[in-house]
């Protein structure tokens, strides 16, 4: 019976081991390589992008070189627009807003003044009360619907879709329902490049 016992204890001994060891090099993986930008000739990189910032613009890059049609050119707009626009993590401070390459010069100014106001004058409370690696970033979207129409801008009629989207922000110690998950832009086009010309 004693050596029943004293195998058996071995054999546990060398299977949490085993186990032990299994455990430990799953967390010790290697890093993940960042996703390297391709970038297009109708709009600008993200700076200091997330993985997912940096997989979402090069689906737009793509888009753009295979000559997509202009429903998918705007959705993938609206999408990179709203990745940068939300992405807190990757920002400097208040004044570094996200996204501004898909706004028109016309409106940059007073998008900026919004932006601070509205959503980014949350930066410095969320870095004083947790930390600056807590501010939240879009890990995922659901594109909802992407629907056709004519926008009237300063007196020119555009073709223009309606972009909604879900998104979805990394789990943080930030309470969830202060995020902006369901978004709803409205794409114009200028000479075939679509920008911002309404957040809802």
């Amino acid at each position: 019976m004693k050596k029943l016992l004293k195998k058996l204890m071995i054999s546990f001994g060398v299977f949490s081991l085993l186990f032990i060891s299994g455990c430990k090099s799953e967390e010790e993986e290697p890093p993940k390589e960042p996703v390297e930008i391709r970038e297009n000739s109708m709009y600008s990189p993200p700076k200091n992008p997330t993985d997912e910032m940096a997989a979402v613009y090069n689906e737009l890059t793509d888009a753009i070189n295979n000559q997509a049609d202009g429903q998918t050119i705007a959705t993938l707009a609206a999408t990179n627009f709203a990745y940068d626009f939300f992405t807190l993590y990757n920002k400097e401070g208040v004044a570094d807003i996200g996204g501004m390459e898909f706004i028109p010069s016309s409106m940059q100014e007073e998008f900026r003044e919004y932006a601070s106001a509205w959503f980014y004058q949350n930066y410095d409370i969320i870095v004083n009360m947790y930390d600056k690696d807590t501010l939240p970033y879009v890990t995922m979207h659901e594109v909802i619907e992407t629907v056709p129409e004519q926008v009237t801008f300063k007196d020119v009629t555009y073709d223009a879709y309606r972009v909604k989207l879900v998104l979805k922000y990394r789990e943080s110690d930030i309470d969830p329902t202060i995020l902006k998950t369901d978004v709803e832009l409205i794409m114009i086009s200028a000479d075939g490049v679509y920008v911002v010309k309404e957040l809802l």
